[in-house]
């Protein structure tokens, strides 16, 4: 229309200049909007993934911050390798942190209205980021350092366990049973010394990796220190020890020499005592008589022991002043011999007062023996009769066992005296009193036997009497009978 020479060309001009004019100004809108938007967009996208980041890096922080650092090196390594998973989190989680920081930055340059709390925002992730990078840093020195402590811990605790071992060894009191023994002993010692020397290396290397821990300002130093100084006072003690065994197995070889004597010494009262244990003190008077004889013979074999006694005593004092540390193994020996030496002569006096005991029994058990003879005699004729076939026979048997009666009555009192002899003798405490109290039963049994026998036996002849008088009776009343039986047969 313009170009045509419109009659309104300068009003339709004016109009289509203002309209390009509003479309220039609405795209000019339209861009700032657009930018505005955009910015809204990167900012909830920074926030979004800052709240985010924020919210990793709080959940990590008590992980790395913790004080745990291991009880032992299994924990221990087991914590570094969790430590070692985390940092590689943060290595992976670095890229999230600096685009974070990307966007903050650029927010900021294109003068974002949020842009001082975006700054906020920013640097406090940038500032967690970096404080969890740094205690991860001061995690693993320490775990590195507690790792280094438990190996010292472990290294010098095998040391002092090996030590204490060796210790044991060091201090036996073992001296062998013999001259022999104790050389083998010996022998075996210098070996184990030789031994202990060549692992003196092993102690300097603990010792020296302590000093170097505490050089380096481990924190564990009162640790560290206790058990270094600890090895060295196990050591040196062992020392000592070694020292004491190797004098001390010097002086077992003469020591033994006197234990061999006192041994000797003791086996030969032993033999004397089994003999003089003996139980046989004889069954009669001869054979006591003679066992008597054969006891003295042997009570002056005893000066000899004697002798030899007093030589081991003598022996063992001198022993015990030049060897202290074995005096009370020389006494205990010494203490052994005199005591074999003292039952000796106890068992000795002891068979003498039984052998004594025995002579004095032996009339005893001679009127045991006749009281037993004269019971079963009496038993035997008591019992022997058989019943009578008249009266006069069973008058007979009658008085025949009222003479019996009488003689037992008269044996009474031997009977009593044997049973107040017997009780005495259990009463003071006769080492035969075990056999005593056994034959008083047996004639009290058979004493009892004899009387009730006498008893029934009186009573089976009365009866017996009864018996015959009655048939004696009966058979003249039928001959009474039979008579006047035929009488009255004559008479009718």
């Amino acid at each position: 229309m313009i170009r045509e020479n419109h009659y309104a060309v300068e009003q339709i001009e004016s109009q289509s200049n203002l309209l390009q004019q509003k479309l220039v100004n609405l795209r000019n809108l339209t861009n700032v909007r657009r930018l505005r938007l955009l910015d809204a967009v990167e900012s909830q996208q920074f926030y979004a993934e800052a709240n985010e980041a924020e919210s990793w890096l709080k959940e990590k922080k008590p992980i790395i911050s913790s004080h745990d650092y291991g009880k032992d090196e299994d924990s221990v390594a087991s914590l570094q390798k969790k430590l070692d998973a985390l940092q590689r989190e943060l290595v992976a989680f670095k890229p999230t942190v600096e685009k974070i920081d990307k966007l903050a930055v650029g927010l900021q340059e294109r003068g974002h209205f949020d842009s001082e709390k975006i700054k906020t925002k920013n640097d406090k992730i940038q500032y967690q980021f970096h404080e969890l990078n740094r205690l991860a840093g001061e995690r693993e020195k320490k775990l590195a350092e507690t790792k280094k402590l438990f190996e010292f811990i472990r290294e010098i605790d095998d040391l002092q366990e090996w030590i204490e071992m060796q210790m044991t060894t060091a201090g036996s009191e073992e001296y062998g049973t013999d001259v022999e023994h104790v050389e083998q002993l010996t022998a075996q010692f210098e070996s184990f010394v030789s031994n202990m020397n060549s692992n003196e290396a092993r102690v300097n290397s603990c010792v020296a990796k302590g000093e170097s821990l505490l050089n380096e300002g481990n924190p564990n130093k009162d640790i560290i220190k206790g058990k270094r100084d600890e090895t060295k006072q196990l050591w040196e003690e062992l020392k000592d020890l070694v020292v004491a065994r190797q004098e001390a197995l010097a002086g077992a070889k003469q020591v033994h020499v006197f234990d061999r004597t006192a041994d000797e010494t003791i086996g030969w009262i032993h033999e004397k005592i089994s003999a003089v244990l003996s139980e046989d003190y004889g069954h009669d008077l001869e054979t006591i008589q003679a066992l008597v004889r054969t006891h003295e013979g042997f009570e002056a074999e005893l000066g000899a022991i004697k002798e030899q006694l007093e030589s081991v005593v003598a022996e063992a004092q001198k022993l015990g002043d030049t060897f202290p540390d074995a005096k009370e193994h020389i006494e205990v020996k010494r203490d052994e011999t005199i005591e074999a030496w003292s039952e000796l002569k106890e068992k000795t006096i002891q068979r003498k007062e039984k052998l004594m005991q025995a002579a004095q029994l032996q009339a005893y058990f001679d009127e045991y023996r006749d009281l037993m003879a004269w019971i079963n005699e009496m038993l035997a004729q008591i019992t022997a009769p058989e019943l009578a076939k008249d009266v006069a026979g069973a008058e007979a048997l009658i008085s025949k066992i009222k003479e019996h009666k009488t003689e037992v009555d008269s044996r009474g009192e031997a009977f009593e005296s044997f049973y107040k002899t017997g009780n005495k003798l259990i009463k003071d405490g006769h080492f035969l009193a075990n056999e005593v109290q056994e034959k008083i039963a047996v004639l009290g049994q058979r004493k009892r036997l004899l009387d009730n026998t006498i008893v029934q036996r009186a009573e089976i002849y009365e009866l017996n009497l009864d018996t015959q008088l009655f048939l004696k009776e009966a058979e003249v009343i039928e001959s009474w009978i039979i008579t006047r039986q035929v009488q009255l047969k004559d008479g009718k």
